[in-house]
């Protein structure tokens, strides 16, 4: 049986600077093609935080692989994690920035469609 596709849900990546919780992917952007090492900034800005990761799945797949994780608040645009895509067959992937807090409870997802290149 085929995994579902994975599906983008731009209202959950919340920009809003006056929004009590902000969390966002500001780079890549939607649809960038990216190759080798690829910064990966946003926000991570949210009451009772417990951490944040960055998953990766291909588009038509949805089995989401762990990039990286991290404790650290991130109230301001900043590097979330420096990230190597060559690690990763060229093609359309989504990221997503999941948030949890101290309680375990989770945000909706921050999904982005990217898609891969190969590195020049």
């Amino acid at each position: 049986t085929p995994l579902p596709t994975v599906a983008v849900d731009p209202d959950a990546c919340v920009t809003d600077e006056e929004a009590i919780n902000r969390i966002n992917i500001s780079s890549p952007r939607s649809n960038q093609e990216v190759r080798g090492l690829v910064d990966v900034t946003g926000v991570v800005n949210v009451e009772n935080f417990g951490f944040y990761k960055l998953e990766i799945a291909r588009v038509q797949d949805g089995l989401w692989l762990p990039i990286q994780a991290n404790r650290v608040l991130v109230p301001e645009e900043a590097t979330l994690v420096e990230w190597d895509s060559s690690l990763f067959p060229p093609g359309d992937y989504v990221i997503q920035l999941v948030v949890t807090t101290n309680d375990g409870d989770e945000y909706p997802p921050c999904r982005i469609p990217i898609r891969i290149v190969q590195a020049n």
